[in-house]
């Protein structure tokens, strides 16, 4: 419950960012993206950068939902999706494969348990976290 609510939080804040109209706000997602961009391309493998929220499926569905759930503090259906293979916690540093970049998300595999989904692209990197 506890690492809902620490997942949650980052959730919160990766959206409110995005969601802010001012330039400060504004460029310091691009330049992570920019930047990642240079260091890990589809098909490589990295890391995840933060605990974060996979949303499991060939579509990115299921981010969408951990996306408007997150933004609503609706833990109840966090937890229902995790409960139901549709979501699950990442760990930072997780091994993955980057499968497609996209501008503010991108579609990954877990190295360790082969599930496929989706997470913020900003989470995505070439090198282990420190």
């Amino acid at each position: 419950m506890r690492k809902i609510f620490k997942v949650l939080s980052l959730v919160i804040i990766v959206l409110s960012l995005a969601a802010c109209g001012d330039e400060d706000s504004a460029a310091e997602p691009v330049k992570a993206t920019e930047s990642k961009v240079d260091t890990l391309n589809e098909g490589e493998n990295g890391f995840t950068m933060d605990e974060t929220i996979l949303g499991v499926g060939e579509n990115d569905k299921n981010l969408k939902l951990v996306t408007k759930y997150a933004g609503a503090n609706n833990v109840a259906e966090l937890q229902s999706m995790v409960g139901a293979g549709k979501a699950v916690l990442v760990d930072i540093g997780t091994p993955i494969t980057l499968i497609e970049h996209g501008f503010l998300k991108d579609k990954i595999k877990l190295t360790e348990t082969g599930e496929i989904g989706w997470i913020p692209s900003e989470n995505v990197s070439k090198d282990m976290p420190e």
